[in-house]
């Protein structure tokens, strides 16, 4: 039987979770634009791609073309690419920025509970709130998001 202090810790810890979630959501999507230097040019570099072969931008067409061997920023393209047939850049930019900055403290709540699968009644792993405190940095607002989901994928 587990004890109710245990039970009140992870209920407060996963309150937290959600709560530090929230803010972080509400960072990203409470403002018109989310405020980066090289994020821009990524969404418009996404926005390219979706129009090359419409016959509406003969310049883009006579231009532009894809590359087809890989280069480490296709991630990032590939997903702004695909989310921007069905919504608009912004919200576009937003969903790819949401999916990162919540995706490293998933990476690292993920992590803890790996290292504590074997352990029949583990702690509460308050140490993994950190990663929400880490989550909006200095490159992420530079606009490198390849380098946010990058880490996002190592943890």
């Amino acid at each position: 039987m587990i004890k109710t202090k245990d039970n009140l810790e992870w209920i407060i810890y996963w309150g937290l979770v959600i709560l530090f979630s929230l803010i972080l959501i509400y960072l990203i999507w409470a403002p018109a634009y989310f405020p980066s230097q090289d994020g821009p040019s990524h969404l418009y570099n996404a926005w390219i791609m979706t129009e090359l072969g419409n016959p509406d931008y003969p310049l883009i067409n006579s231009s532009y073309c894809i590359r087809r061997e890989l280069f480490p920023n296709w991630m990032g393209y590939a997903v702004m690419f695909s989310l921007m047939h069905i919504f608009s850049p912004i919200t576009t930019e937003k969903l790819w920025l949401t999916l990162i900055i919540l995706g490293l403290p998933a990476g690292v709540i993920y992590l803890s509970r790996a290292v504590a699968a074997g352990i029949k009644n583990p702690s509460v792993p308050w140490w993994t709130l950190l990663g929400f405190f880490f989550a909006l940095n200095h490159p992420l607002y530079r606009g490198f998001q390849n380098h946010g989901m990058g880490l996002v994928i190592f943890v």
